[in-house]
């Protein structure tokens, strides 16, 4: 009898959300991805050509870091249907022997690489929030001790990440345990790119919604304020989606009930958030993210009324200058 086989019904359950997960849930996000980088791309391109007809070096950058990102989506589904192709039929279907023993090893590495992929897109996803934080905070008095917050969490959720997968590395296959400071050094991981993601996440929606009160309050809900301060915009800006999927794997290992959910978030976190980044980048290259001259735009709304205009009151933008500005177990799919 194969000792790997399901042994109950919670068993083929958890199984089968991890396999839905790892496949199905992974290849819909995936395409979303691809749609928005064909999109980023393609508006980066049209719009950043200078007169020659090249692109800059700022924006050579922007497309290779979009690359990157999408090729981390790519590696990652690719990682995660091999492991799960590895766990899920090659152990099964061999006999307890030599075969049997390779097939786990290679499941090892493919987890232990997965690890890698997704410590780069962690990175680089965070990396965008904190440059986030700053473009929308800059002008305001207290840019400068929220900056150096976000990156000192930013820097130090890197470093113990970067710890993780050298311990993470340096576990051979042979080990039946894994050693305490491996447990210590991937909870404080976790914690830090928790941490992370939701003060700068805070930092963006409270920002934004001190704006949308005093805009709202002298201008009332104009459509030229909706990009920016809509609450759907609020919520792409401030990279919630990845804050939904954190949030979830930290509070789904506490209920036994909800390991088919923690699978599913798990399985799926890289996914979202390349998703994430590529709904701000896409908006910031469509123009309607809030850059370095939002605020400036917003203050040049007044009250007037025109000749032309119907009796009651309406709102007009008055041209006038704008002022520059600065513009997861090693032998596992663990998405840290």
């Amino acid at each position: 009898m194969n000792n790997d086989a399901p042994a109950d019904w919670a068993t083929l359950r958890d199984e089968t959300a991890d396999l839905i997960s790892s496949t199905t849930v992974l290849g819909v996000l995936y395409a979303f991805s691809v749609i928005l980088y064909y999109l980023s791309t393609r508006l980066l391109y049209s719009q950043s050509r200078d007169i020659d007809g090249k692109l800059s070096r700022r924006t050579l950058f922007t497309f290779a870091l979009a690359s990157v990102m999408i090729a981390c989506a790519t590696i990652d589904i690719i990682t995660l249907n091999l492991y799960t192709k590895t766990v899920y039929l090659d152990i099964r279907a061999l006999p307890i022997g030599p075969d049997r023993t390779l097939a786990k090893k290679r499941a090892f590495t493919i987890g232990k690489a997965n690890i890698v992929v997704t410590f780069v897109e962690t990175t680089l996803s965070l990396g965008v929030l904190s440059w986030r934080v700053w473009t929308i905070w800059s002008g305001t008095r207290l840019v400068i001790p929220v900056a150096i917050f976000s990156l000192l969490l930013y820097l130090a959720a890197t470093g113990t990440y970067i710890s993780y997968i050298i311990i993470t590395w340096s576990i051979p296959y042979s080990s039946s345990s894994t050693p305490s400071l491996f447990e210590r050094v991937l909870s404080a991981s976790v914690a830090l790119i928790a941490a992370s993601t939701v003060f700068m996440t805070l930092m963006i929606v409270s920002r934004l919604m001190v704006v949308r009160r005093k805009h709202i309050k002298i201008m009332g809900k104009t459509e030229s304020a909706a990009q920016y301060l809509g609450i759907t915009a609020m919520l792409v800006e401030s990279f919630a989606l990845a804050v939904v999927w954190i949030l979830a794997l930290l509070i789904c290992p506490l209920f036994e009930s909800a390991i088919p959910a923690y699978n599913f978030f798990n399985a799926s976190a890289v996914q979202i958030q390349v998703l994430t980044y590529f709904l701000i980048i896409y908006r910031v290259f469509s123009g309607r993210a809030w850059n370095g001259q939002t605020q400036s735009r917003l203050s040049t709304l007044q009250w007037g009324q025109g000749a032309t205009q119907p009796a009651d009151t309406t709102i007009r933008t008055i041209s006038i200058g704008i002022v520059n500005e600065r513009d997861d177990s090693p032998a596992g799919n663990i998405h840290v």
